[in-house]
């Protein structure tokens, strides 16, 4: 197909605005939800008269089944994740091209869902529209999960979808989420782009940090405030974030890079367990990097005052936290008490999830992520990694064999700043071959040995 029709089908899915926004009350634009599904059944019509369509829950979630055709093969079906909901934008007036015009301009697709998350969701239906094209038949069930709401939590979304599934028996060779991408100029002395898949993902923590004390008339000064307090301890929080450790995916990630960097890098990595702390301290001038070797901490949003004039008596912040493998919330907990040592600061859970278990490298699935990727994206690096973000495969946990997160596209650091912020967009030639690697990854899947 046409490069210039597959990127106008997916700028016009961005022209949707499916907004879930977390507030004092969830909000769902449910009106976009319905227009967007109506969009998607006229532009995939093979794809919805053949596959098995399913609103489930209260967050316009949608699950397609595409049955095999060979129902006595007894081989466990596979699970590809998306989700229809985009963040909301701060100041449209920042854009280049209105983040809901789905612009296609200067050889990418702008608009907000271009690279979070409606690309994956267009990118793999666009595949299966395809293949039915083709007359392929897959040899094992095939499902689509498109939540409604991951980006406030999934639970009534992807949450809802593996509840059923959960009741109907079902169970997953492997999923295929969100998590990492295709990264350049990231690890230093690595010339080659790395396609990060995300074997793990980090758990979650939304903590209120709260600072009390007396108030009064601003005209008189008070020593040590609430705002001031509060103040002290988000300082304190930022100038000591939790250790640094090299393990699990990431160690397995030091390996490969390892075997691709320059000299000195090649054996700064390979020594990784020999020099740990000090390995550490040099990745800490590489924000993604550092993120994937510890829990972090970052202050999101804070709230306090009623009045001009008035010294408040209370102050708070939201603390986003994102858990690394092997750590749970009583040891961020404890950290956080420990670096505030402020017995007047009040630390509250509002809530978590742990992070995921980790799947093997060693397996059919992997290997066949890591085969299209050679076809599709050759230049690459192929290389496990600990997924950052919170996705909506978590709620799938127990339901598969093995858990992936990763989107084969491009990007380098400047454009990581894109995803939730101004300028969302996708080069064509890297959309296009995100379609070309869900053609490939299917059919490869779908060869028996797998």
């Amino acid at each position: 197909m046409d490069d210039a029709v597959l990127a106008e089908r997916l700028a016009a899915a961005l022209r949707f605005r499916t907004i879930a926004v977390n507030g004092e009350l969830d909000v769902i634009e449910t009106g976009s939800f319905e227009d967007l599904r109506h969009y998607l059944e006229d532009t995939f019509p093979r794809t919805h008269r053949q596959l098995h369509v399913e609103r489930v829950g209260e967050a316009d979630a949608i699950l397609m089944q595409w049955q095999s055709g060979n129902s006595s093969s007894g081989l466990l079906p596979w699970l590809f994740v998306s989700h229809q909901d985009v963040v909301p934008v701060d100041d449209e007036e920042l854009w280049r091209h209105p983040p809901f015009a789905g612009k296609v301009a200067e050889g990418h697709v702008w608009g907000r869902g271009a690279l979070d998350l409606k690309v994956t969701m267009v990118a793999v239906l666009q595949a299966i529209e395809n293949l039915l094209e083709e007359g392929f038949e897959p040899s094992r069930d095939i499902y689509l999960s498109f939540g409604g709401d991951e980006e406030i939590g999934g639970h009534a979304g992807a949450g809802a979808i593996a509840t059923l599934l959960r009741g109907r028996g079902i169970r997953f060779a492997f999923t295929l989420d969100e998590g990492g991408l295709i990264i350049r100029d990231c690890f230093p002395g690595v010339d080659r782009p790395v396609a990060l898949i995300g074997t793990a993902q980090k758990g979650f923590a939304t903590l209120r940090m709260t600072a009390k004390a007396i108030g009064g008339h601003s005209a008189v000064p008070v020593d040590r405030g609430a705002i001031d307090r509060l103040a002290r301890a988000v300082r304190r929080v930022g100038n000591c974030p939790m250790p640094a450790r090299i393990n699990g995916p990431t160690r397995e990630l030091f390996q490969t890079l390892a075997g691709a960097a320059r000299w000195p890098y090649s054996w700064l990595y390979r020594s990784h367990r020999l020099i740990e702390p000090l390995l550490c301290q040099l990745l800490r001038r590489s924000p993604e990097i550092d993120a994937a070797l510890r829990t972090t901490v970052v202050a999101t949003r804070i709230e306090g005052g009623i009045a001009d004039n008035v010294v408040p008596q209370t102050a708070s912040c939201i603390l986003d936290c994102r858990l690394k493998p092997g750590e749970s919330v009583a040891d961020l907990a404890h950290h956080i008490r420990n670096t505030v040592n402020d017995n007047s600061i009040r630390l509250e859970v509002i809530r978590s999830h742990p992070a995921s278990d980790v799947s093997s490298t060693d397996n059919a699935a992997y290997r066949a992520i890591a085969a299209t990727l050679a076809e599709v994206v050759p230049e690459a690096l192929v290389a496990p990694y600990v997924s950052l973000n919170d996705t909506d495969s978590k709620h799938f946990h127990g339901l598969a064999d093995a858990q992936y997160r990763f989107v084969p596209v491009t990007l380098n650091r400047s454009d990581l700043a894109r995803i939730h912020g101004t300028d969302e967009r996708i080069a064509i030639r890297d959309y296009v071959r995100l379609v070309e690697f869900y053609l490939s990854l299917i059919r490869r899947l779908d060869a028996p040995a797998a």
